[in-house]
C-alpha cells in the first residue's frame, strides 16, 4: 500500500533537515555537512543518527539510493517522488504555523500598544491630523511622540479627533484647551502639542476656524525654525573661526 505525503507529517526536525539536504544527491558525509550548513549549525548529525534516519527513510521509499560510479563505494542518497512531496507538504504545514502565529502576536501587540514609526514636515501638520484620526477610527489612540515614534494603545470603543498646535505653552494655555473640551496629550520639543477630544462630542472639531488664526499659528513656527536656523548657522561660524585660529598657531 502506497502511503499518502501527509501520512508522514510531522517531520522531526532532523529528518526535515535530512530531505532538504537530499534535494540533491549526497553521501552521508556531505549530508551531515550540508544539514548543518542549512540549519545554520542549530542541527548537528552524528552518524548513528543518521544511518537510522536514511535506513528508515528508504524502507518508507521517501529517499533511494542511487549509484554514481562503480568506483566510489560511498551510498548515494536522492529524494523520490514521494520524498519531495513530503518536503513541500510539511513547508507549508511550518509556513501555516508561522503565518498563524504572527497574525497572533500582531493582534496581542494591538491590545496591548503599539508603535509606529512615522515622519512629518513640520508643514505637514494637517497631514499628521489626518493621519491621527485615521489611527484612531481603527482603535489605535495616540499617547506619546518621542523622535518619529508614536505610542498608541488600543480600544475598539472609542475614537478621538486629534489637533495640533504650535505656541510657546503656559499652564494657562492648557488649561484654556481644558476648559474647551480638548485634552492636552503630548508636547513635542516644547512647541508642537497634541490636542484631543472624543469624536462623539459637540462643538466644532478645529481648534483653528478662522484665517487669521491659522496665518499666525504658521507665522510662530516660521519665526521659530528661523530662530534655530541661525542659532545653527552662528555655532557653525564659531566653530570657523575656532578652527581657523588652531591653524593659524
Amino acid at each position: 500500500m502506497i502511503r499518502q505525503a501527509e501520512s508522514f507529517l510531522p517531520l522531526s526536525q532532523a529528518t526535515y533537515y535530512i530531505l532538504l539536504a537530499l534535494r540533491q544527491c549526497r553521501h552521508g558525509y556531505a549530508i551531515m555537512q550540508d544539514v548543518e550548513k542549512i540549519s545554520r549549525g542549530s542541527v548537528a548529525l552524528d552518524p548513528g543518527t543518521l544511518y537510522g534516519a536514511l535506513s528508515k527513510l528508504q524502507k518508507q521509499d521517501v529517499i533511494k539510493q542511487v549509484e554514481i560510479s562503480a568506483s566510489d563505494r560511498r551510498k548515494y542518497y536522492v529524494l523520490t517522488n514521494l520524498g519531495e512531496k513530503v518536503v513541500k507538504q510539511e513547508y507549508e504545514r511550518l509556513l501555516s504555523l508561522v503565518v498563524n502565529t504572527q497574525e497572533l502576536i500582531e493582534e496581542g501587540d494591538e491590545m496591548n500598544g503599539s508603535e509606529k514609526i512615522r515622519f512629518f514636515l513640520a508643514s505637514n501638520v494637517e497631514k499628521e491630523e489626518k493621519w491621527l484620526n485615521e489611527m484612531s477610527e481603527r482603535g489605535l489612540h495616540f499617547q506619546k511622540y518621542r523622535f518619529g515614534v508614536y505610542y498608541f494603545h488600543q480600544n475598539l470603543d472609542e475614537q478621538y479627533i486629534y489637533q495640533i498646535d504650535f505656541h510657546e505653552a503656559e499652564d494657562e494655555y492648557f488649561s484654556f484647551y481644558s476648559e474647551m473640551g480638548w485634552k492636552h496629550i503630548d508636547s513635542s520639543i516644547g512647541r508642537f502639542h497634541y490636542f484631543r477630544k472624543g469624536a462623539d462630542q459637540p462643538g466644532v472639531n478645529k481648534i483653528y476656524t478662522d484665517l487669521e488664526s491659522m496665518k499666525e499659528s504658521v507665522r510662530r513656527m516660521v519665526q521659530f525654525y528661523m530662530m534655530m536656523f541661525l542659532l545653527l548657522i552662528c555655532s557653525q561660524t564659531g566653530l570657523i573661526f575656532k578652527w581657523r585660529g588652531i591653524r593659524q598657531k
